[in-house]
Formats: structure tokens, sequence, C-alpha cells
């Protein structure tokens, strides 16, 4: 695994959304070197949400990447899908850093779990994802799910 140059502070690309079918989405995209976190009902999340700027320390970004590095999310693969579920939580991730892409998304399934999904029983998330969102909390200090 190539190791992103010691020079830099933020991704190339970063955009993420997770969101429930009915209730509330949230959304980061960067742009110019900023966050912008918008948080609505799922119908509006896409359309005009307000947006808020969140300019990460570099520290703080350092720290994200570290933990990126972590819970290997240069290794998710790029659909989680359970079959059972119709509605209820989505998830896109799009992130660069240096020559490391990952482009991942999922429908109530989530990176980490080793069993198929079955129609009987399905998890609300992972450990792995779990320490995903609350790295994206520390980052912004903003709430993400």
């Amino acid at each position: 695994m190539t190791q992103p140059p010691k020079q830099v502070l933020h991704p190339d690309k970063f955009s993420f959304y997770i969101g429930d079918y009915g209730a509330i989405g949230y959304k980061l995209e960067m742009h110019d070197n900023i966050l912008l976190y918008s948080s609505a009902s799922s119908d509006r999340i896409c359309g005009n949400a307000e947006s808020i700027e969140v300019i990460p320390s570099p520290i703080k970004w350092r720290n994200f990447i570290a933990k990126l590095e972590a819970i290997g999310v240069w290794d998710w693969e790029d659909n989680y899908e359970n079959p059972c579920v119709c509605d209820g939580t989505q998830w896109e991730l799009n992130i660069a850093l240096g020559d490391r892409h990952v482009q991942s998304s999922g429908s109530n399934y989530y990176p980490g779990i080793t069993d198929d999904p079955t129609c009987i029983t399905f998890p609300d998330s992972s450990p792995q994802f779990d320490a995903f969102l609350l790295a994206l909390k520390n980052l912004t200090g903003k709430r993400i799910n």
C-alpha cells in the first residue's frame, strides 16, 4: 500500500452522504479546500439545503487521514447492499488522496461485515463504519448520523 506524501494536509477530493428514507440526511463536500456541511430532511438534502463552511485544522486532517488508514477505507468495496430492505439508510463516499481513491456506497449494509445480508436480520452499522462516522465528527465537529 502506498503512503500519502507527508505534505498532504487534506484529500484532493472528498464527499460523503448518509441519510434515511424520510429522515434527516447529512452531506459533506469539499470545494476549494473547504468542507461544506449540510443537514436536512432527505428530500431536501439533494436540492437546496443550506450549507455551513467547515475548515478543519491541519492536525484534524492528519488525525482523520490516520483513521482512514486504521479502518482500511482504501480497501472498501464499491457497493454494500442489503437486497432485503427497500428503504432505510443509504450512504456514499468519494475520496481521493494522492494516488489513492475510493468510491463506495451502501444501502442498509456496511464495510466490515463479513456475513451476507439476510432477510431475517440486518445490521444497523458496523464497527468499521461507526469508526469512520466518528472520525468525520471529530474532523468537522458536526453531527453526521
